[in-house]
């Protein structure tokens, strides 16, 4: 009687060298492949998505908050452009540059950090605007933007400004857009 188990025994260990060669060479092969195709992926809006998505959840579950988010649901709110500052997210060269986020790299923003990551909770924004929100509440930000304001009001009021920071802010705080 044919014992086949016996026999795939035997003949791994007559060709074990082969067996194991073929196996390195394709194993290498694969896995340059599959580093390729994820690299390709993961450069994309989708495959962005997928990772923010994953993200996401391991925060939540980190910090032991409430998460329901889902893939349809990240896609279906997910921008070109930064609400925020208005200008367009790069969905695709993220974590290219030193493996960090740029300004305008694409981030998902709990408005409510005590509520998580759920529906209705979360917006994608720039990384620019999230770093800057951090974690800041509403009226942090507002006293913020307020005393922004009476600064540059005041610089144009009196015609001069005062200093190189002042200026800048101006500069760049009349450049930015608002979102309503």
């Amino acid at each position: 009687m044919f014992d086949e188990k016996q026999y795939r025994k035997d003949y791994y260990l007559k060709n074990k060298g082969k067996i194991l060669d073929r196996q390195k060479k394709s194993k290498r092969h694969e896995t340059q492949e599959r580093k390729d195709w994820l690299k390709e992926y993961y450069s994309s809006k989708e495959g962005r998505i997928v990772r923010f998505l994953a993200g996401c959840k391991k925060r939540a579950k980190a910090k032991n908050l409430p998460f329901d988010l889902d893939l349809a649901h990240l896609r279906s709110i997910a921008p070109d452009k930064c609400p925020v500052f208005g200008f367009d997210l790069d969905w695709t060269s993220w974590g290219e540059r030193n493996q960090k986020a740029i300004d305008n790299s694409p981030s998902v923003d709990k408005i409510d950090p005590n509520k998580g990551y759920v529906k209705g909770n979360v917006v994608w924004i720039s990384w620019k605007a999230n770093r800057l929100k951090n974690n800041a509440n509403f009226e942090d930000l507002f006293i913020i933007a307020f005393w922004l304001k009476k600064l540059i009001e005041s610089e144009q009021n009196n015609g001069q400004q005062t200093n190189s920071t002042t200026s800048s802010i101006s500069q760049h705080t009349n450049g930015a857009k608002t979102s309503t």
